[in-house]
C-alpha cells in the first residue's frame, strides 16, 4: 500500500516540511511505501523527494494520497482527479483583508486559495488541522471527518551550537524582546513597537527588540513599521529587524533574549512558539486564532492588547523569579505535547480510518 504526500515547496528548515518528512519516515517504519512530491525543493532535499512536475505519483484506488494546504496550486486539480483515497492537511491560509492595504497581489493569492480550498472538500476522506483553530476552519468550509495533527518541530535543530557573533553582540545591560516571523501585517509588529515604547518609557530605556525573519514580503508594510520606529523615538541600536538568519543564529537570539513577545493577530499553528518552548524562553503572548490551542496553559496570555499592563507583566517576568519560573514550568509541560512520540499517535489516529480495511 502507497502512502504518499504533495507538498508544493520542500525547504530546509521549513516546519511543513519537516513535518511531513518526519511523516513519512514514520509510515516507512510501518512497512509503507511513503514518498514526497514537490513542485520547488532546495538543493540540498533533492533526495527527499521527487519532482510533482516531471513524475507525480501513479496510484490505485486502496492507497492514499494526502495533500499539504497552505497555498494553491496545480495540486488542487490532481487530488480531485486520482482515484485513491484523498486526505488533506491544512496548514492555514492568511486572509485576505491583512493584505488589503499593502499587497493586492497578495490580497489575490489569498482569496484565491481559500476559494481552492474549499473545492477541495467534496473530495477528501480525511481531513486534519494541524491546530484546533485550523481544524475548525476546515468544518466551517465543508470538510468532514476532521481532527487535529499537529506541526512536527524537530528539536534537535535547536542543540546546534548558537552563533558566537550574535551572542557576544547582544551580550549586554539591555533586556531584550524577541520575536520571530515574517515581517507581514498580520503580525501586528507595530503594537510589538507600542509595547517597547511603553515598556522603555515605564520601566528600562535600555530595552531592545529583535524581530527575527524575512523583511521583504511586503515592502510598504516593513515602510511603515520604519517611520512608527522614528516617530516612537527608538534609536536605530534599540530595534534590530535580522532578515533570514540560519539555524546557529536563530538560536542564538533566542538564547540571548528575555523574553518572547507575540502581538499576532492570525497564526495557523504559529511554530516560534514551540521555539520558544524548546529554548526555555518565557512567552507572552495575544490570544487570538491557533495562539491559544498552540501554548495551551503555557505562557501568559492576554485577551486585550493594553499596552501598559503588558509591559507591567514583562517587567515583573524580569524581576519576580519565582513567576517567571512558574511560566517556564508551564511552558515544559505543553513542550511535551509535541514530542515524536504524540506526533506519532497523532499519524496514527489520523489515518485509522484510512488504513482500517488494509
Amino acid at each position: 500500500m502507497q502512502i504518499h504526500q504533495l507538498v508544493p515547496a520542500l525547504h530546509d528548515g521549513d516546519a511543513i516540511g519537516d513535518s511531513a518528512r518526519a511523516f513519512r519516515d514514520f509510515l516507512r517504519l510501518k512497512g509503507y511505501d511513503s514518498r514526497i512530491f514537490a513542485y520547488n525543493m532546495d538543493e540540498s532535499l533533492s533526495g527527499e523527494a521527487e519532482n510533482f512536475a516531471l513524475h507525480p505519483p501513479a496510484m490505485s484506488a486502496q492507497d492514499v494520497l494526502i495533500l499539504h494546504f497552505a497555498l494553491p496550486s496545480d495540486m488542487t486539480e490532481f487530488v480531485k482527479r486520482v482515484d485513491c483515497k484523498k486526505a488533506l492537511i491544512y496548514h492555514n491560509i492568511t486572509p485576505a483583508h491583512f493584505w488589503l492595504p499593502y499587497d493586492r497581489s497578495l490580497v489575490h493569492l489569498a482569496s484565491a486559495g481559500r476559494k481552492e480550498l474549499e473545492s477541495l472538500a467534496p473530495f477528501m476522506d480525511r481531513s486534519a488541522g494541524d491546530s484546533e483553530y485550523n481544524r475548525r476552519e476546515l468544518e466551517q468550509f465543508g470538510f468532514r471527518n476532521t481532527c487535529v495533527l499537529p506541526i512536527y518541530v524537530r528539536r534537535e535543530r535547536y542543540e546546534v551550537p548558537p552563533s558566537r557573533m550574535i551572542l557576544e553582540k547582544m551580550h549586554d545591560d539591555y533586556f531584550q524582546f524577541l520575536f520571530v516571523g515574517r515581517v507581514a501585517p498580520n503580525k501586528k509588529l507595530e503594537d510589538v513597537l507600542k509595547l517597547g515604547y511603553y515598556y522603555r518609557k515605564l520601566y528600562d530605556p535600555l530595552s531592545r527588540i529583535v524581530f527575527v525573519g524575512k523583511t521583504d514580503v511586503v515592502p510598504v508594510y516593513r515602510a511603515a513599521l520604519r517611520e512608527l520606529t522614528s516617530r516612537l523615538e527608538f534609536m536605530p541600536e534599540d530595534v534590530v529587524f535580522t532578515g533570514h538568519v540560519d539555524w546557529p543564529e536563530l538560536v542564538a537570539y533566542y538564547k540571548s533574549s528575555h523574553l518572547f513577545i507575540s502581538m499576532s493577530a492570525h497564526e495557523g499553528f504559529c511554530v516560534p512558539l514551540v521555539e520558544a518552548m524548546i529554548c526555555d524562553l518565557p512567552i507572552v503572548a495575544y490570544s487570538r486564532t491557533a495562539v491559544p490551542f498552540t501554548l495551551g496553559d503555557a505562557g501568559v496570555l492576554f485577551q486585550e492588547k493594553d499596552f501598559v499592563s503588558i509591559a507591567g507583566i514583562c517587567h515583573r517576568i524580569r524581576t519576580d523569579a519565582s513567576f517567571r519560573n512558574s511560566i517556564l514550568e508551564g511552558q515544559r509541560k505543553q513542550l511535551q505535547k509535541y514530542s515524536k512520540q504524540e506526533l506519532e499517535e497523532s499519524i496514527d489516529a489520523f489515518l485509522a480510518p484510512l488504513v482500517a480495511e488494509h
